[in-house]
């Protein structure tokens, strides 16, 4: 029996979608009691979604995603633990001291490490224990950018200062403010310190001979406080942020210079420590997972990839930090990375 083709068949077949038009000896809606009407709907319903989603759309087990974004950085420089001491370190936290140098801390061997750019070790100081260059898991390490760093010693629950030549300038004992829970993240506020207490979910603010300031945020998750506080800085308008490290509900807090609340941006990941480039894009890094990058209306650019591996997010990064320049440098486990930003068009920005 002959078959004719009518305009809608020839319109699905444009479309690439195969559907079996009737012959007219056997009408499939009516020989089922239906209508022709609802059979010729149905047809045109193929057609529109068709044109709207394409072939794959009828094809077994299709399964629709939408696109993953990427935030492409460059690698510029890697080197290990081995590389530099000869020897492994589990590196938690990095901080540029200079235009060529930066300072990592190095929970395996209890100690803080100044290299330059390449790799190579210019100095070192600590070993395990409680004395004043001595150190029982150091963590977070930030610097005022005049040459003094500032190091979490986390299990000794103290912050203690230090010359860029390792030489001790005092501590801080974190007890004193209360109940502080292994802090393991700090940064520099421009003439305060930034400590994040776990124990509370509360930023506190110190200042450079120990007084507190009052600390912002509501006591305990519970009442709206942050689980797990971990990397806090500041922007170039003196706004604060700190992060939260539970997956569960990360998010990133930001507060004015008068700890009012402005924004919460939720990251999806478990925010370990955070980084911000000069124009105010924020990285938020999670060892294990995803790192991202938010803009600063808390809008999602992408998750940070190097440009060789595109499609590959780098996800072991426990500690960042960003120059002006656009130079990353990361650290996770026993390997330092430097990246450099790069525009859409693969050219440093």
């Amino acid at each position: 029996m002959v078959r004719r083709i009518d305009k809608k068949e020839k319109l699905r077949q444009k479309a690439g979608v195969k559907v079996s038009l009737p012959v007219e000896s056997a009408r499939p809606a009516e020989a089922a009691g239906g209508s022709g009407t609802t059979w010729k709907i149905l047809a045109v319903i193929a057609v529109v979604l068709a044109f709207l989603y394409g072939p794959s759309l009828f094809q077994k087990n299709a399964v629709f995603q939408p696109p993953s974004k990427f935030f492409l950085v460059r690698e510029v420089a890697q080197f290990t633990g081995d590389d530099i001491q000869g020897s492994p370190f589990f590196a938690n936290d990095i901080v540029a001291v200079g235009p060529h140098e930066f300072a990592l801390t190095d929970n395996l061997g209890a100690q803080v490490l100044l290299c330059d750019f390449k790799g190579k070790l210019i100095r070192k100081w600590g070993k395990n224990g409680s004395g004043a260059k001595e150190f029982r898991e150091p963590s977070g390490i930030a610097t005022d950018g005049k040459g003094r760093l500032f190091v979490l010693d986390t299990i000794n629950g103290a912050l203690k200062f230090f010359d860029l030549d390792g030489t001790s300038r005092g501590s801080i004992n974190l007890s004193q403010y209360g109940a502080f829970s292994t802090p393991r993240r700090l940064g520099w506020g421009g003439n305060n310190i930034l400590v994040t207490n776990a124990a509370d979910a509360r930023l506190y603010r110190l200042s450079l001979k120990g007084q507190l300031l009052a600390p912002w945020g509501e006591k305990g998750a519970g009442k709206g406080g942050l689980w797990g506080a971990s990397k806090a800085l500041v922007d170039s308008k003196g706004r604060y942020y700190m992060g939260e490290s539970n997956a569960k509900d990360s998010r990133v807090r930001v507060y004015d210079p008068t700890g009012t609340v402005v924004q919460e941006i939720k990251t999806g990941v478990s925010a370990d420590s955070l980084g911000l480039d000069s124009l105010g894009r924020l990285f938020v890094v999670s060892y294990g997972d995803n790192a991202k990058v938010f803009d600063q209306g808390g809008n999602w650019l992408g998750c940070l990839a190097d440009e060789a591996r595109p499609t590959a997010p780098l996800n072991q990064i426990a500690g960042i930090d960003i120059l002006p320049d656009g130079l990353i440098l990361t650290c996770g486990g026993n390997v330092i990375t430097l990246y450099q930003l790069i525009d859409e068009k693969g050219k440093r920005p």
